[in-house]
């Protein structure tokens, strides 16, 4: 099943007020995690490009650019129903990555490889709205998973 980027931001903002950029990072976690674990896109409304500060969508920065950027974004009280397995994928995506702020996301993110290949070209503070490639979230999410079960 497809949702919106807005849908899936909602729910993350249930679990805690964060920055757009924090927001942004999980919901590009549960992209690419849903892309690896299930085969299949999890938000069909938006891309993500390879921002300099991580991964962004342009719909979910349209909706947030009048805010600061570190304000602290609430949910807006509308409710989205998810299916089992999409809640469990968000579930998992929130404690393996919800700990984190925004900038060591940002970090983590602009170390990996989906990330790094859609910015060829571009010097690292250079602006960049090349989208990152679910075929390259797909190589290296994979891997992961491969390795964690060695």
């Amino acid at each position: 099943m497809y949702y919106s980027v807005f849908d899936v931001s909602e729910w993350f903002l249930t679990k805690e007020k964060m920055c757009l950029k924090k927001l942004a990072s999980l919901c590009y976690y549960a992209q690419a995690w849903s892309y690896v674990l299930h085969n299949e896109i999890l938000i069909n409304d938006t891309e993500f490009q390879a921002w300099v500060h991580g991964a962004m969508s342009p719909h979910l920065y349209e909706r947030y650019k009048n805010y600061d950027w570190w304000d602290k974004l609430a949910p807006t009280g509308r409710e989205v129903i998810f299916d089992k397995t999409t809640l469990e994928l968000l579930h998992s995506v929130y404690l393996t990555y919800g700990e984190f702020s925004a900038n060591s996301l940002e970090c983590m993110i602009t170390a990996e490889p989906p990330w790094i290949n859609a910015r060829k070209g571009y010097e690292r503070d250079d602006s960049c709205t090349v989208a990152i490639s679910l075929k390259d979230m797909g190589s290296f999410y994979s891997s992961i998973c491969k390795e964690d079960f060695r």
